[in-house]
């Protein structure tokens, strides 16, 4: 499943289709849930950061906040994707004239 939902990913980042980045989400949302039960973790940590990134660049701000939500529920080991969802954090929060500056 991890392939799929890069695949996935990497599609909606290409042709800027929210749509395929919606049935990303939804697999990995899918995912989680059965995680969450069965206590372990069956796909990388950065596919959620990778969501929030494409999903804030597609301006899809719930799926941004849902993938972070899930992505910091899932006590995530210390690495660049750390970083790179407290910026994706920063970017959902910060105010909408200063996006010209980033």
């Amino acid at each position: 499943m991890d392939s799929q939902i890069r695949r996935l990913v990497l599609a909606s980042a290409e042709t800027n289709d929210s749509q395929i980045l919606r049935e990303a989400f939804n697999l990995i949302q899918q995912n989680f849930k059965v995680n969450v039960v069965q206590s372990k973790d069956t796909i990388g940590q950065d596919l959620y950061v990778l969501i929030t990134e494409t999903a804030l660049d597609l301006n899809q701000k719930e799926i941004a906040g849902e993938c972070l939500q899930m992505f910091f529920t899932s006590s995530p080991v210390k690495s660049q994707f750390v970083g790179r969802a407290y910026l994706s954090q920063f970017r959902m929060y910060m105010p909408y004239n200063a996006r010209d500056y980033v």
